[in-house]
């Protein structure tokens, strides 16, 4: 969950209450040698319907391109002779399954703070940068916070959950003579 503001030029230009879910899986697999495959994809409210058939979808599709990788390896380990035996098996170390979740840490929760004031606050920064100086042609100025949620599960038993909190500025300025900084 996060907000988000815009400003151009001092103007503000967007305010936005979202959230983002996305997903990403790394698979290792293979038969003459194992090797990674991957894939990860951003998700939208639509999904969330399908969101288990979409997982499954990407844990059989990254399985998939594990198998190729593993091939292509295995095959290019016999064919390019002194160069081919630096091809290797992907080898994981063994861990200690842990479970575990780690809380947010912060003094003001950022969804807390209303959007109004994070469009402000990106206003006021674009309204600065515009009169420090007159050589400025443009400016954009972002500001977002919010929680962000990620959650690690491994075939062994591993499970962390970790929520924390994110927020950051970005600005681009472009000078008369057309750069960017």
């Amino acid at each position: 969950d996060g907000q988000l503001a815009v400003a151009e030029n001092g103007m503000i230009k967007s305010t936005l209450s979202n959230y983002k879910l996305s997903f990403g899986t790394r698979v290792i697999a293979g038969k003459n040698m194992v090797a990674p495959g991957y894939l990860g994809q951003t998700l939208g409210v639509a999904d969330l319907s399908q969101l288990s058939e979409i997982i499954e979808q990407g844990i059989t599709k990254a399985y998939q391109r594990a198998i190729s990788n593993a091939e292509y390896k295995s095959q290019r380990s016999k064919s390019w002779g002194e160069l081919g035996r630096s091809l290797v098996n992907t080898r994981l170390a063994e861990i200690e399954v842990c479970q575990t979740t780690i809380p947010a840490v912060y003094k003001i929760n950022p969804l807390d703070i209303p959007l109004e004031e994070v469009g402000k606050l990106a206003q006021k920064v674009s309204q600065e940068v515009k009169s420090f100086d007159k050589r400025l042609k443009y400016n954009v100025a972002l500001v977002q916070s919010g929680l962000s949620r990620e959650l690690f599960l491994s075939s062994e038993g591993t499970q962390i959950d970790r929520t924390y909190a994110l927020t950051q500025g970005t600005f681009v300025v472009i000078n008369r003579n057309g750069e960017y900084y």
